[in-house]
């Protein structure tokens, strides 16, 4: 699943190390194509996930799947102010159990370059998260060797998926001003990949932290 994920660029590094040059060589020349699928199914199963060896990011998944019952793996992916939300997507990886009920689970053949190793482009949902009140969480990795919680409370919008688009993708609207909340995101480290679930759990995801004696911060 980790090599699946990998860039280009991430293949061509590792490849460089003689050891998994030889490891990667044989995972590429026996798969048929990244399982990024299978991974989606995962996730609505329970299973935590992160995608690009993002080991925080799973961690993530797994505590909201035991707090709340369900996660997913996302990314804020670009700022849509007018609207004053995060839009939120990953390449191919998404908790098909959260998508929208109203539309059904598009899946399509992704235009992706990795895909050009395998014998078959891998599959993707295209679709959207079902509206509602939700909790993004972010698993910072400190250079002290220490984590910290960041937790932004929010609301997934009534956004459809555009049709053109051949990955997941959704608006998540933070309760406070989006170009604040970001900043802030930024200022205590908040990390590439995050998890999301539903409802307002910032309050469990505090009362993990003081359990646990890790750090955390409501935006």
């Amino acid at each position: 699943m980790l090599v699946s994920s990998l860039s280009d660029a991430e293949l061509s590094k590792f490849s460089k190390v003689p050891v998994l040059r030889s490891v990667i060589s044989f995972i590429i020349s026996s798969i048929k194509t990244p399982p990024f699928f299978a991974a989606c199914k995962l996730m609505a199963e329970g299973i935590g996930y992160a995608a690009e060896g993002d080991v925080s990011a799973a961690a993530g998944s797994v505590i909201l799947n035991a707090l709340c019952g369900c996660a997913t793996l996302s990314e804020i992916f670009t700022m849509d102010f007018e609207s004053e939300a995060f839009v939120m997507s990953h390449m191919a990886e998404v908790n098909i159990g959260m998508a929208r009920q109203d539309q059904p689970i598009r899946i399509v053949a992704k235009d992706f370059s990795w895909a050009s190793k395998a014998a078959m482009s891998p599959l993707t949902p295209a679709v959207s998260l079902q509206p509602g009140t939700a909790t993004l969480l972010s698993i910072v990795s400190r250079g002290d060797g220490t984590f910290r919680y960041v937790a932004i409370e929010g609301q997934i919008d009534n956004f459809k998926h555009l049709g053109k688009i051949d990955s997941p993708v959704f608006k998540f609207k933070p309760n406070c001003p989006l170009a604040e909340c970001l900043k802030r995101y930024s200022m205590v480290g908040g990390t590439h990949h995050q998890s999301l679930t539903y409802g307002k759990r910032a309050k469990e995801i505090a009362a993990l932290g003081r359990l646990m004696g890790i750090e955390a911060i409501i935006l």
